[in-house]
């Protein structure tokens, strides 16, 4: 195959018009655009290989915020053609509050206040809506390029891979692997949080704390696999019962569980966790064996507040904690209800 050949089948959609290409001035940069760049025709081509192959996204705006120049990873990331981007406004293309944001700065500002003003709004994370209605998130940066007549370099960098990861990674370091049900971790800052809306709302907030009853026994009598089936049942039992995504069920540690019910007072706490108790001790464990030799229950403490009440929120576990306490000394597989102190 002959060079010019392999050339012409090779060479990416252009981001800078070369001087082979039609001269439709649908597909030519503002002629400002051209007159910053102060180069012959080979430095040009290389700037315009260069922009084929970033792998970001890079626009040029010119000092209203309208699209001079785009490169093909932009075409790919806004899912608009090159040709039907140039001439609008960059802003109209992100979502609110950016598109305000930015908005506002290229309407009143000038050259100079621009200049001043643009190391404000850059670097920052911001949602873009892409021609297709989709939304990704991108990290832009911008730089001025000083003259009379000033452009702006826009780079933007697609996050949504790294969303992604981040957030499968965070719900990996919140969740317990075994019962695949909210780990201490997740419990501590889901309550936190729910005591500080509790707090600003008067609405109640009520803890249940969940201990599986002579557990120990059953591990050493049927083994630790047979125990771990029983964690996994019984966690998933308490997460069935729970009528709100609101609420978070939790491994909090061995073979204790916990449970957390914002907006529940006493009576609809404690009618849950009896509905709760009530469900586990209907569970199979499987090998039928096991079940008519150990059948499972479980002990629940409840504790209710309106946050104000208790110093704070470790204060409410405390009385859950009293409360499992009394049911596992009065026989177990029952529920007790904690007053306060």
């Amino acid at each position: 195959m002959e060079m010019s050949a392999l050339r012409q089948r090779c060479q990416p959609v252009s981001a800078y018009p070369s001087s082979s290409e039609p001269s439709s001035s649908a597909r030519q940069p503002d002629p400002l655009v051209r007159q910053h760049w102060m180069f012959g025709t080979a430095q040009e081509e290389s700037l315009r290989v260069v922009l084929n192959h970033v792998s970001e996204a890079i626009l040029l705006l010119d000092q209203h915020g309208r699209i001079q120049l785009v490169n093909p990873f932009g075409e790919q990331l806004f899912g608009e053609n090159r040709d039907a981007m140039l001439g609008k406004s960059w802003a109209d293309y992100l979502e609110p509050p950016f598109s305000f944001e930015y908005s506002e700065l290229f309407a009143q500002s000038s050259a100079k206040d621009l200049a001043e003003r643009i190391h404000e709004h850059s670097p920052k994370e911001i949602m873009l809506r892409r021609q297709d209605g989709l939304m990704v998130d991108v990290d832009i940066s911008l730089s001025i390029i000083p003259a009379e007549r000033p452009l702006l370099v826009c780079i933007m960098r697609d996050l949504s891979a790294y969303k992604k990861e981040h957030d499968e990674l965070r719900q990996l370091a919140r969740t317990d692997y075994l019962t695949q049900v909210a780990n201490r971790r997740a419990f501590d800052e889901v309550l936190f949080r729910q005591w500080q809306e509790c707090s600003k709302t008067h609405v109640p907030l009520s803890v249940l704390l969940i201990d599986i009853d002579h557990f120990k026994q059953l591990n050493d009598q049927f083994g630790h696999l047979h125990g771990d089936q029983c964690l996994r049942r019984i966690a998933s039992a308490i997460k069935s019962e729970l009528p709100s995504p609101r609420m978070l069920a939790a491994r909090y540690g061995g073979e204790e569980f916990a449970v957390i019910l914002p907006g529940c007072n006493e009576t609809q706490a404690t009618a849950l966790a009896e509905t709760i108790r009530r469900k586990v001790a209907a569970l199979s464990g499987g090998d039928q064996d096991v079940v008519n030799s150990h059948p499972l229950s479980i002990s629940i403490g409840v504790a209710c507040t309106v946050a104000q009440h208790l110093r704070d929120y470790s204060a409410l576990v405390n009385m859950a904690d009293v409360a499992l306490y009394r049911a596992k000394i009065s026989g177990r597989n029952r529920v007790e209800y904690c007053a306060g102190f």
